[in-house]
């Protein structure tokens, strides 16, 4: 039940970001569409890396300040030895860092993920796409980066009484 439960959650989670996206004009790529759908089919004993925080929840922040960085934390729970191939972000606003080197069956690793939130007022709901060795056609898995930019406007730091 609890399978079934999460598989629909994702399917219309999924199927909303299409339906944003082609609202914004942006056509997706038929492999894109693929590796969205192989994640909907990959069942829970298929799991390649497991991440501490599926989510990340980057709060309120000015688009003025400095970018958010975050250590997205994982362990490799496929009982294989892999190596992460590519990580890929929705947007050109977040570059990530990461080694690409062998983590061992059951081994942890660390992917920095740098947020620039200069020119993306508005609420933020970014994808950070994570290809491994084992997964290389689809992601192996999915992180969510959420929360909201205000856009800094001169007239706020004026004084309210002139």
């Amino acid at each position: 039940m609890r399978r079934n439960r999460i598989f629909w959650l994702l399917f219309f989670a999924l199927l909303s970001v299409a339906t944003a996206v082609e609202a914004q004009g942006v056509r997706s790529s038929r492999s894109a569409i693929d590796s969205l759908r192989r994640m909907l089919q990959m069942q829970p004993d298929e799991s390649i890396i497991c991440f501490e925080r599926s989510t990340v929840d980057i709060g309120v922040m000015y688009d003025t300040v400095a970018p958010y960085v975050a250590e997205l934390r994982f362990r490799n729970v496929s009982g294989r030895d892999l190596k992460i191939e590519k990580v890929k972000a929705t947007c050109g606003c977040i570059d990530t860092e990461f080694m690409p080197s062998f983590v061992a069956a059951g081994a942890s690793g660390v992917i920095k993920v740098k947020f620039n939130p200069k020119g993306q007022a508005g609420t933020i709901d970014k994808r950070v796409f994570v290809y491994t060795s084992l997964s290389e056609s689809a992601p192996a898995t999915c992180v969510i980066l959420k929360g909201n930019v205000v856009g800094a406007d001169e007239w706020d730091f004026l004084p309210h009484r002139v």
